[in-house]
């Protein structure tokens, strides 16, 4: 019969077990101890997820990506940490992560302009605003107010 490890901790701890299961001593648990504790953070590091990094720019700070699943999850998981959520996609709801970003304050003056992914998250005080997303070959346009609730915009290309 042929046997899948994940891991070489986890070959490891399946060999200690097999030979030590009859004969448990405290050195032989010890070592399964430690081999389950290696196991277990092979396992985590593995799981873990990379989120891009956050950026400020005039006392906004922003994080934005989401090209893969992964990614998108990850920043799905730090959403709730900022205020605006912007979200770029064709209008057959495919993510669209080739699109520029500019905020400005209600007196028309740019708080931020940066290359965007799919998602754009950011942390803006209380005020009204402007945010423009321009692509190769569109611009939308749209205005919303920070009031103490979080704000959702959607550009659909």
């Amino acid at each position: 019969m042929t046997r899948f490890y994940a891991t070489p901790a986890l070959a490891g701890l399946a060999a200690l077990l097999a030979v030590g299961s009859a004969h448990a001593t405290d050195t032989g648990m010890t070592q399964i101890q430690q081999t389950m504790a290696q196991a277990q953070q092979t396992m985590t590091d593995q799981d873990t997820i990379p989120l891009p990094q956050a950026q400020q720019s005039n006392a906004i700070t922003y994080i934005t990506g989401g090209i893969g699943d992964e990614e998108r999850e990850a920043l799905k998981s730090v959403r709730s940490d900022y205020n605006l959520h912007v979200i770029s996609a064709v209008k057959d709801g495919a993510f669209e992560g080739d699109s520029t970003i500019a905020i400005f304050n209600r007196k028309g003056e740019e708080m931020l302009q940066t290359t965007m992914g799919p998602l754009f998250y950011a942390k803006l005080p209380p005020g009204s605003y402007t945010l423009v997303a321009r692509n190769e070959n569109e611009q939308l346009r749209k205005q919303f107010t920070m009031s103490g609730k979080p704000v959702d915009v959607a550009f659909y290309w």
